[in-house]
């Protein structure tokens, strides 16, 4: 945290910082590399959070806008800039809290049949049930939420 602070007395609070306590849980090269793929995708989740709500804007649309998480929760787009590592898995985290939303049934196995792939999600009192499991992201394991 100390670093963190003078890193943005010196470089102004523009610059982009990714703290790995914020990140990850245990697990210090889990929580490092997930920390780097965080830093490593600022830039496009502000590109897409931006071009979103400038698409919104330019029709007319007066309305805040969320983004969907891993664990099926939602988080603003301010939020979504500085964490976009927290969106990775919301495609299948999606589906579990949609076939809640659409079944009303709060405990289920749930199947996401992609494109390429499939995916089996748990449905645990309304949520997707966080692995315990570090998760692999492009071959590399993290530790941060994820169903």
């Amino acid at each position: 945290l100390q670093v963190a602070q003078w890193i943005k007395e010196d470089l102004g609070n523009d610059v982009k910082i990714t703290l790995s306590h914020q990140i990850g849980g245990i697990g210090m090269l889990e929580r490092e590399n997930a920390s780097i793929l965080n830093a490593a995708l600022m830039t496009i989740g502000e590109q897409i959070v931006n071009g979103f709500e400038s698409a919104l804007a330019e029709l007319g649309i007066k309305a805040q806008t969320f983004f969907s998480q891993n664990d099926g929760t939602l988080m603003t787009g301010e939020f979504t800039q500085k964490y976009p590592i927290f969106t990775i898995g919301c495609g299948p985290t999606n589906s579990i809290r949609g076939a809640y939303h659409l079944s009303g049934v709060k405990n289920a196995l749930v199947l996401d049949v992609g494109g390429t792939t499939s995916d089996i999600g748990v449905l645990v009192n309304s949520f997707p049930r966080q692995s315990s499991l570090s998760a692999q992201v492009g071959g590399v394991e993290t530790n941060f939420r994820m169903p």
